[in-house]
């Protein structure tokens, strides 16, 4: 049945909804944008935000559409868009679950509250959606090629032989210029400080998890880096923040939502722009949090989480760590310093990042 004959209580009809399309002011919106996508991407809002209808009703959900994702406003704030459409993306995907009981805005240490709380089997998981900035961030031109990398202070030798090996092997006729992109890791630092503020008093068998939205291939494992990488957060040295300012996180999910939503209408790869199923995402566990020290057996309240938030960890990290499973004429430094995710995602079947015009 299509969108437009099912008006059930608390759901906005997909004729009343492009109504509201219509009314947006501002020209820089992403939705005055032509795309061959654009009813594809308009569809997906459309039933995301009445799965969040059927949650909070369809008042609140309104004003999501009118504030957050601002169909109201006079002029179009691009970050906001992305964090708001992020946030529904998640939201969405747990709404819509009959097992879940779902909370929009729970405040779990009042007066703060965190994005939504789910309940099941008595369990509270807490989440709280965060995209960077990317404040600062080097958007390349056709002359350079931009490298970030995921250590605080990587070794001087090997950060000089990547660029050198990128810049020889993408340059055949020409040779464009090596930018590195500036280390985005107190981005993450701000978001654990925030969460940590917001659940700092809530009862310890909750579960704190922060979902942070990543760019493209190369971004993703950045940002895993910041966990992972020499001095990360989750590792026993951290350099940036000590495990005690952020011993309340205990799950951070890496998703790729924010690269699927920044300028969709200039890419046609990828499919179901608000389904957090359908995007990459890698769990993982804060092992210095004081709820998962006190966890029995880590590995098995993994899978629990994972049966819960959807993620390609386990994958990924079996084929991170193999140092034989490469690209013809590749080694592994570079699948571990820059390019594993984008070589992982090239082995799967479905389409994840945005392969923008």
């Amino acid at each position: 049945m299509e969108d437009a004959e099912v008006t059930p209580v608390n759901m906005l009809t997909y004729t009343d909804f492009i109504e509201r399309v219509k009314l947006i002011q501002s020209d820089d919106h992403y939705l005055k944008k032509v795309s061959p996508i654009y009813d594809d991407y308009l569809r997906g809002l459309h039933q995301s935000l009445n799965r969040l209808c059927q949650a909070i009703g369809t008042e609140k959900s309104i004003k999501f559409l009118s504030e957050k994702l601002q169909f109201s406003t006079v002029k179009f704030d691009e970050a906001q868009y992305i964090q708001s459409a992020c946030e529904l993306s998640v939201m969405s995907h747990f709404s819509r679950d009959a097992d879940f009981n779902f909370e929009y805005e729970k405040k779990v240490c009042p007066p703060k509250n965190v994005d939504f709380s789910i309940t099941q089997n008595s369990v509270r998981y807490n989440v709280e959606i965060k995209c960077a900035s990317y404040v600062g961030k080097v958007d390349a031109n056709i002359n350079q090629i931009v490298i970030s990398f995921q250590n605080r202070v990587p070794n001087p030798n090997s950060k000089d032989s990547i660029c050198k090996e990128l810049k020889d092997r993408l340059s055949k006729n020409d040779s464009p210029e090596v930018v590195e992109q500036k280390n985005m890791d107190n981005n993450l630092k701000d978001f654990l400080v925030s969460m940590q503020n917001k659940v700092g008093c809530a009862p310890k068998n909750d579960v704190n998890v922060l979902v942070a939205c990543c760019d493209d291939e190369i971004d993703m494992q950045t940002w895993r880096g910041y966990l992972w990488g020499a001095g990360g957060f989750f590792t026993k040295k951290p350099t940036v923040l000590q495990h005690d300012k952020f011993n309340n996180v205990d799950y951070i999910l890496l998703t790729n939502l924010f690269n699927r939503h920044k300028h969709f209408h200039t890419d046609t790869a990828i499919k179901n722009h608000w389904e957090l199923s359908s995007s990459f995402c890698l769990l993982y566990p804060n092992h210095f949090s004081s709820r998962n020290k006190c966890v029995e057996n880590g590995l098995d309240d993994v899978k629990q989480l994972s049966t819960i938030f959807p993620n390609l960890s386990v994958a990924f990290e079996e084929y991170f760590q193999d140092k034989c499973d490469l690209p013809t004429d590749e080694n592994f430094e570079m699948k571990k310093l820059v390019m594993g995710v984008a070589w992982f995602v090239d082995k799967q079947a479905q389409q994840y990042f945005a392969k923008r015009a």
